[in-house]
């Protein structure tokens, strides 16, 4: 994906994306980290 294409969003949408794919990526983080049984960054 192009971050022109993300830019383009003016929608109230574009606020909550940012949430959503931090979000996700916690959770991926977390099974990550406990699968392998260690929290290190």
């Amino acid at each position: 994906m192009t971050r022109k294409r993300i830019s383009s969003f003016p929608m109230p949408a574009s606020r909550r994306f940012p949430l959503l794919l931090i979000g996700a990526f916690l959770a991926l983080y977390l099974v990550w980290g406990s699968t392998k049984g260690e929290f290190r960054p």
